[in-house]
């Protein structure tokens, strides 16, 4: 059960990881447009 709920939370790190890659340059051009 312990390893099943360190995958769980491997999972979850990646996609947010992942999503950070995806949403963080779309983010900066949005904001260096604002400026």
């Amino acid at each position: 059960m312990e390893k099943l709920t360190i995958w769980n939370g491997l999972g979850k790190i990646a996609k947010l990881h992942l999503a950070i890659q995806i949403l963080f340059p779309i983010f900066l051009k949005t904001n260096h447009l604002f400026d």
